[in-house]
């Protein structure tokens, strides 16, 4: 199963995941999903680690060589020009996706308590049963 890299990052998911691990599931499943949560979480360093070296690369620097945001957080740029080309490898970094070694997937209760939102974005985790 592929998850791209952008979903893996959001809060939501981890949050979402972190819910996901408080359920009581078969001990068969709890190690195949350990190594899930492990791969997640390794890629999700990786992935952090090349957006600030892509943000490093292209944003406009003060004068401590540290990058500059606006009011709002936002980074930076010289020009529009260098921005597109950050944007551009960032959008790249995002949309790839990593391969989850998952053979089955978490088996839960229709009568387990689960946002919307949350079924959504584990929805490739899981299975009702």
């Amino acid at each position: 199963m592929k998850i791209r890299n952008a979903l893996i990052i959001s809060p939501e998911f981890n949050t979402a995941i972190q819910k996901l691990l408080k359920k009581e599931i078969p001990i068969s499943l709890c190690l195949e999903l350990s190594k899930v949560v492990e791969e997640i979480d390794t890629q999700v360093k990786i992935v952090n680690r090349a957006r600030q070296a892509i943000l490093e690369k292209y944003t406009k620097k003060d004068e401590k060589g540290k990058f500059m945001v606006d009011a709002d957080g936002n980074a930076l740029f010289v020009d529009d020009t260098i921005k597109n080309k950050c944007l551009k490898e960032l959008t790249g970094i995002l949309n790839e996706e990593l391969d989850i070694s998952l053979e089955k997937k978490v088996p839960l209760s229709k009568d387990d308590k689960m946002t919307s939102q949350e079924f959504i974005l584990l929805k490739d985790l899981i299975e009702v049963i």
